[in-house]
């Protein structure tokens, strides 16, 4: 048994991951189940939902340049 993740499109289930040559040419029996989300996904997702709740916009182009100016007061290093 194998089982691999794939979606759907158009009425056609589409494979999203290599299978393999062992299957070639077989028949198979298709068994769709929609994929629950783990903790790992959903903790994900509430990072992201709180980060874009309290983002603001510090007008800073130049933060990974200048990262040390910005964090401890250093002279602006030159480009």
């Amino acid at each position: 048994m194998l089982t691999v993740r794939g979606k759907v499109e158009n009425g056609k289930v589409l494979v999203l991951e290599p299978i393999g040559d062992s299957y070639e040419g077989k028949e198979v029996i298709i068994t769709l189940a929609d994929e629950p989300e783990s903790e790992n996904q959903i903790g994900w997702k509430r990072l992201l939902s709180v980060i874009e709740e309290n983002q603001i916009d510090a007008d800073v182009t130049d933060l990974a340049h200048q990262h040390d100016h910005y964090l401890y007061g250093t002279p602006k290093r030159e480009d």
